[in-house]
């Protein structure tokens, strides 16, 4: 089998995911390969297949078992694309900023208080996402699909399986609203806060990183106020 290509991120293994459960390769009710086995097969961490398989048991198409592994319970792979909220009020994108604003700077926190092995691994997942942005200037589908890769991998290094699950269920369930912000904001914005955050990280200035996560959300939210939404 190919291998992944270590550059491309959970997006890709998702895809991969998805491939193997529309094609029949894996059975309704049987238990999918191993994490190891995925691993070694697509050429990627076992933390990258952890965070795309992460979005299937969120949307109830993977259920993991402790001790006996990870099993298809459903085939119903158009989740992962339909039955998504498609925003278009400025009130629906105001709440989504909301809600990401009480969850990911604590999450920040959690993931910088990690190994310095996992803070590596999580520094290095984020400069791939910020490579795919801006290799995506002008394409919105890619590019918001690389900025959430970003905010996914902060949240699952956070070591809190709850809020990485949820910040996956609101990506999923609230699309609209998502590309709702990149036609009010554009792609210079989005960048800019990612880079910043990024370069706290790398500077190992904790507190700079989530104030600027923190700042990040929260200007989109004054921008809302500014234009009476």
């Amino acid at each position: 089998m190919k291998k992944i290509n270590r550059q491309l991120v959970t997006t890709e293994v998702t895809d991969h995911i998805k491939n193997c459960i529309e094609s029949g390769a894996w059975k309704l009710n049987e238990k999918i390969p191993s994490e190891n086995v995925l691993s070694k097969e697509l050429g990627v961490s076992r933390a990258t297949l952890r965070m795309a398989i992460a979005r299937f048991v969120t949307l109830k198409i993977l259920r993991p078992e402790q001790g006996r592994g990870c099993y298809l319970i459903s085939n119903a792979v158009e989740r992962l694309g339909k039955g998504m909220v498609e925003t278009h009020s400025y009130e629906d994108v105001r709440a989504v900023l909301e809600y990401r604003l009480l969850i990911e700077p604590q999450g920040l926190v959690w993931a910088l208080q990690r190994s310095t092995s996992d803070i590596e691994e999580m520094t290095a997942r984020l400069e791939q996402c910020l490579k795919r942005m801006r290799e995506s200037i002008g394409q919105a589908e890619q590019f918001i699909r690389a900025d959430m890769d970003f905010h996914l991998a902060i949240a699952f290094f956070s070591g809190n399986e709850v809020l990485s699950d949820s910040l996956a269920a609101v990506f999923d369930n609230t699309a609209g609203s998502h590309h709702r912000m990149n036609d009010l904001f554009g792609f210079d914005n989005g960048l800019k806060y990612h880079e910043r955050i990024l370069t706290a990280i790398r500077e190992h200035d904790d507190r700079k990183a989530v104030r600027q996560l923190e700042r990040h959300i929260s200007v989109a939210i004054d921008e809302l106020n500014k234009q009476g939404a």
